[in-house]
């Protein structure tokens, strides 16, 4: 590995960290404002409402955005930059279409259907419902045209450079957050502010890629039916990932507060955000190496793709052992003194998602090699399959024996991609497992 690989995945690596962890403070900062200015009630109300425009979104790309964020980098290792425009003005293209019509279909949906009363919410109006769901969709629409600029970026070598601009707008919208919390504004103003920081993010990350990557440009000149339909297969492949994240996150919000209430939402939610400080851990690694992986499987660098692979997979291990000793014995006290009284420690509940989190790190850092690679169709499908069991596990454990037996349903997805992800990983980069744990135990 060269120094430049080396450095950019430095620079990645510490562009990430800054997101994630103004994130996970924001979060601690934020749930502490939001339960004892909103109440657990109206705070439990609006984790559901968050969770609703998620399911039109996951839509929005069809699973386009990332997979053409790999084929450009795959097509710049290659040398062949014009074919990356092509990927990126037909998939700009299909992307701005489909968001245009979700925004319709959103606002039929959200003025006809009784949302406020599908879903048992008692203290937010309905039109407030409807303008929240409404900003709430159009945020996540923004961050389809914010991912897809990052793929401009990334398949330059400057990732790095597009996500601290990105997560120096998050940051900003953050503060903004914190200071109308601390001043008692509505879950309206929250929502717009978000929008607000979403869209200058998406303006600024324009105006910055005529700098970087001067030949990638926005416009119809080399828009391709034919791309498209070359990229199909995989990107709806990828679908498979969101709708299973959201049935895994935000849908067992919603199962959650169906069966047991808004208040429930927010123990587990409050709980999960620990468990899951772990996993942004994770996702820190997994994004540096990403572009990475990409770029030397593209230019045929195979063996540079194996190392970043194994050593992903080191990295990762070290830090989720070091993570989980330290919450195992210390997440009491830190989700007392993050919350202080106003919610119950639920510690069935704690130590069950920190076993389930376990497992989940056993595969996770390997998947990356499907997903940079686009060879992600199976490990799709079997995370969605995994997450409609789970779905389906999950009602029937919180119906008949509450919040404390939740995690058995989240383990069902983990066995399921222990068994298949790293002996697909080693076969797709032609690798062994002799030499693959030779990277991991011994750095060779």
């Amino acid at each position: 590995m060269n120094s430049k690989i080396k450095n950019r995945i430095i620079k990645s690596f510490g562009a990430i960290f800054l997101g994630k962890m103004s994130a996970l403070l924001f979060q601690i900062i934020s749930i502490s404002l939001y339960v004892n200015n909103w109440g657990a009630t109206l705070y439990g109300e609006w984790l559901i409402l968050s969770t609703i425009p998620s399911y039109l979104s996951m839509s929005c790309d069809f699973g386009f955005g990332t997979v053409a964020s790999n084929e450009m980098a795959m097509k710049v290792g290659e040398k062949k930059k014009k074919d990356a425009l092509i990927v990126f003005q037909s998939v700009w293209v299909l992307i701005t279409l489909i968001s245009l019509l979700l925004i319709i279909i959103g606002l039929i949906i959200f003025y006809f259907i009784p949302i406020k009363e599908i879903f048992n919410i008692e203290i937010i109006s309905e039109n407030s419902v409807t303008a929240i769901l409404v900003l709430f969709l159009m945020r996540l629409l923004l961050f389809q045209q914010e991912v897809l600029l990052i793929s401009g970026f990334r398949c330059e070598g400057y990732y790095a450079e597009s996500v601290f601009t990105s997560n120096c707008f998050k940051l900003l919208e953050y503060i903004s957050i914190i200071i109308l919390l601390i001043a008692k504004y509505n879950p309206i103003a929250i929502a717009a502010v978000s929008v607000f920081f979403q869209f200058g993010s998406v303006i600024f990350l324009r105006l910055l890629i005529k700098k970087y990557v001067s030949w990638l440009s926005y416009g119809f000149k080399y828009v391709s039916l034919t791309k498209i339909k070359q990229l199909f297969p995989a990107a709806i492949a990828y679908m498979a990932f969101p709708i299973s994240n959201a049935l895994n996150i935000q849908g067992i919000v919603t199962i959650v507060g169906w069966v047991l209430g808004s208040e429930a939402v927010v123990v587990f939610t409050t709980t999960r955000t620990m468990i899951n400080s772990l996993k942004q851990l994770l996702n820190l690694v997994n994004a540096s190496i990403w572009p990475e992986i990409s770029t030397n499987y593209g230019s045929g660098n195979i063996a540079v793709a194996r190392r970043l692979h194994s050593y992903s997979v080191k990295i990762s291990l070290y830090f989720s052992i070091v993570g989980m000793f330290i919450l195992g014995f210390l997440g009491k006290y830190i989700y007392m003194y993050w919350l202080g009284s106003a919610l119950n420690f639920n510690q069935i509940l704690f130590y069950g998602l920190l076993i389930q989190m376990t497992l989940t790190t056993l595969w996770f850092s390997s998947s990356i090699v499907h997903i940079a690679t686009n060879k992600h169709n199976i490990l799709a499908c079997l995370s969605l399959v995994g997450a409609f069991i789970t779905f389906v596990i999950a009602f029937y454990l919180l119906k008949h024996w509450g919040l404390e037996v939740l995690p058995l349903s989240l383990i069902v997805t983990d066995i399921l991609l222990i068994i298949y992800v790293i002996p697909k990983s080693l076969k797709i980069l032609d690798d062994t497992y002799s030499n693959f744990l030779k990277t991991i135990i011994f750095n060779k």
